[in-house]
């Protein structure tokens, strides 16, 4: 097949030609006048500013942090509640958003006119000021109403952010809670140990009272270095001395005080700095309105000008379209002539 014989098959078969591109034109102009108005809504979300997640960092007496919550762990939680399913169905279902389309089946109407309509798009760029990472994060929503489409994507990033910082400040409610719950169990456990150091404590008093009298020591016994003994629960003192030695009469009115004793608490060592650590914690509760997981640097303006179809470009691909078929029909028509 020589270039005379392609110029002379386009000669012969202008009509035809024309007729194949022609029909592809009005073909693609049909379809890019039918095709339905897409309009897409765009809100742009960025990390959040640390002061609005510094109340999630709660310091306690030793200077260390329950948890400590960054923007690198607050931020990737709003990204992937924002793209997860279960949030999409809440804010689907819950808001009736289905209504707004016309189609009787829920599930279908859920897949096809809004999960499929969400996009997200993560930007990474380096802020010269802050010399660190910035994810700039843009959601998109696709509708074939401009103002439909902004209000369902604000109202949904809205819920988002705000079930985001109640689940924050729940994670952060409930490590004080189990905090408070540790502290309690502490102070059981010094309690009890306080009533059964309290029963010991009587059984050996008991104990030296009976070797005292038996030995007829009344008062304290002076020890040879002239040093009176005076603290009867102090263990190095009771090693080095024997108990009876502080007298029958010094022990029987520490046997009646402690048996009279109606609480252990003001004795137990460390019991009230427990009990002011959970004072303090029960003071505290992180309110979930005092978070911003994620800062809206601009919310979704209902779009001018439609996203889809570009109708110049379907044209355009018609016509391509059709200048590829007229060639394979002269391609076609040569073959079958040649070989005839």
């Amino acid at each position: 097949m020589n270039t005379d014989n392609i110029y002379a098959s386009i000669r012969d078969n202008i009509k035809q030609i024309s007729i194949i591109i022609l029909v592809n034109i009005i073909i693609a102009v049909v379809f890019a006048l039918n095709s339905p108005e897409i309009y897409t809504a765009k809100a742009y979300v960025l990390p959040p500013e640390n002061k609005y997640i510094q109340e999630l960092n709660l310091t306690d007496d030793e200077g260390g942090k329950y948890r400590d919550y960054t923007v690198r762990e607050v931020y990737p939680l709003v990204i992937n509640n924002l793209q997860s399913r279960k949030y999409q169905r809440k804010f689907f279902f819950d808001n009736n958003i289905n209504e707004l389309f016309l189609n009787d089946n829920i599930e279908e109407s859920f897949e096809k006119n809004f999960h499929d309509q969400i996009g997200l798009t993560l930007l990474s760029k380096v802020s010269q000021i802050r010399m660190r990472s910035q994810d700039f994060l843009t959601v998109t929503f696709k509708s074939n109403e401009a103002v439909k489409a902004a209000t369902i994507i604000n109202d949904y990033i809205d819920m988002v952010l705000a079930d985001t910082a109640g689940e924050l400040a729940r994670s952060v409610n409930t490590t004080i809670t189990k905090r408070i719950n540790s502290y309690e169990a502490s102070i059981d456990a010094k309690k009890n140990l306080a009533k059964k150091i309290k029963l010991d404590n009587i059984a050996r008093l008991k104990e030296a009272l009976s070797i005292a009298t038996e030995l007829n020591i009344n008062e304290v016994k002076m020890t040879s270095d002239n040093t009176t003994i005076v603290n009867m629960e102090d263990d190095s003192t009771i090693d080095n001395n024997k108990l009876y030695l502080y007298g029958a009469k010094a022990l029987k009115a520490e046997i009646i005080s402690l048996e009279s004793r109606l609480s252990e608490d003001p004795f137990t060592i460390g019991l009230r700095t427990l009990e002011q650590k959970i004072e303090t914690l029960r003071n505290i509760k992180i309110d979930k309105n005092n978070i911003r997981p994620a800062t809206i640097d601009q919310r979704a303006i209902p779009p001018s000008v439609r996203s889809e179809p570009k109708r110049k470009l379907i044209v355009i691909l018609g016509t391509a379209f059709g200048i590829l078929l007229a060639f394979l029909y002269l391609v076609i028509k040569l073959f079958i002539f040649r070989k005839i």
